[in-house]
């Protein structure tokens, strides 16, 4: 839909517009999906409101996600009691990226189960709605 919208409004700039919209978060996030920190269906979601609004729109509605899904995920950590030991899991995490040692995954289900995960396309219904003042 948003292709047809985008060729029916600005014909061949149109194309381009949605094509930029869809590829470009898809290039930017597949680095998280790779880490374990996104799901691929977010990715899509992100993608598909890229291809409606443009790049722009598209970032701001994934930083609005994140603030978001930072205050979903404080939430659910107090809320189950784990919160300490998930953000010292997180301040572990970077200080051994920093540090200059390999790069691993963030998340993986089987060591970490299902309870430290939020859902995220939440967090994105959530950002698109901040972000276009609804």
């Amino acid at each position: 839909m948003g292709f047809l919208l985008r060729l029916g409004d600005s014909g061949l700039y149109g194309i381009a517009y949605w094509f930029s919209g869809v590829m470009i978060p898809i290039a930017i996030l597949y680095a998280l999906f790779l880490l374990g920190m996104l799901g691929a269906g977010d990715i899509k979601l992100i993608s598909v409101i890229g291809g409606f609004c443009g790049v722009s729109c598209c970032i701001k509605v994934f930083v609005f996600a994140l603030f978001a899904g930072g205050i979903l995920s404080f939430f659910k950590c107090i809320r189950h009691g784990y919160l300490l030991s998930r953000l010292q899991y997180f301040t572990a995490y970077f200080s051994d990226i920093l540090r200059g040692r390999t790069i691993k995954a963030y998340y993986i289900r089987k060591r970490d189960g299902d309870a430290v995960v939020i859902p995220f396309s939440a967090a994105i219904g959530i950002g698109f709605l901040a972000a276009y003042g609804i």
